[in-house]
C-alpha cells in the first residue's frame, strides 16, 4: 500500500498513490491543487486515492478521486437491490450496536476517532429506545433499593429508641362516695 507523510508528500507503490489537494486558487484564479502552501496544515485540503482497479467486466479502470470507497459502496448497494443506505450509516449502526452491547462512551470515542467525547455523547446517547428503557429501569431499581434500605434503618432506630419497660400501671380509680 502507499503511505503519505504529514507534509502531504506522496509515496508510490504498485497499489496506488494517496495524495492531498485543495481548492485554493492563485492570483490568476487557477486552482493550486497539490501546490498549495497550506496543505501541510492540519484540516486543510482533502485526501485522494489514485489507482487503477478492475471493474465488474474485468477491464482496468483508472480511479482518481476522493470518496472512492463511498462511490463503490453506493454502486454495490444499487446492484444488490438493497434499500438505500450510505457507508456512513454502517459506521453509525456499528457504533450504536456497540453502545447497546455495553461499550462505554470513551471506548466509542476512541473507536470512531472523535476528537471530543462530547461529539460521541451527543450522537449516541439517545439513539436506541431500548437502551433508554434499560437505563431508566436500572435507575428506578437503585432508587427503590435505597428507599427500602432507608426505611429499614428508620424502623431499626425507632425500635431502639422505644422504651423496653412498660409504663407503671396506675391503680384503678376509686369509686366516688356519695356526700351526706
Amino acid at each position: 500500500m502507499t503511505s503519505v507523510g504529514d507534509e502531504g508528500s506522496e509515496t508510490m507503490s504498485s497499489a496506488g498513490v494517496v495524495f492531498k489537494r485543495c481548492g485554493c486558487r492563485d492570483a490568476s484564479r487557477r486552482r493550486l491543487e497539490q501546490s498549495c502552501p497550506r496543505l501541510a496544515e492540519r484540516g486543510h485540503g482533502s485526501w485522494y486515492f489514485h489507482c487503477s482497479a478492475t471493474n465488474l467486466l474485468g477491464r482496468r479502470e483508472r480511479v482518481r478521486r476522493g470518496g472512492y470507497a463511498t462511490t463503490r459502496f453506493r454502486k454495490l448497494v444499487q446492484r444488490t437491490e438493497l434499500p438505500p443506505v450510505r457507508l456512513h450509516d454502517l459506521r453509525h449502526g456499528a457504533a450504536s450496536l456497540a453502545h447497546q452491547a455495553g461499550a462505554d462512551l470513551k471506548t466509542l470515542q476512541d473507536l470512531l476517532g472523535h476528537s471530543s467525547i462530547v461529539i460521541t455523547a451527543d450522537t449516541y446517547t439517545s439513539v436506541l429506545p431500548q437502551v433508554q428503557r434499560h437505563c431508566a429501569g436500572a435507575t428506578a431499581h437503585l432508587v427503590l433499593t435505597a428507599a427500602r434500605r432507608t426505611r429499614k434503618k428508620i424502623k431499626t432506630k425507632a425500635r431502639k429508641n422505644r422504651s423496653t419497660r412498660r409504663p407503671k400501671q396506675l391503680p384503678p380509680p376509686r369509686p366516688l362516695q356519695p356526700q351526706p
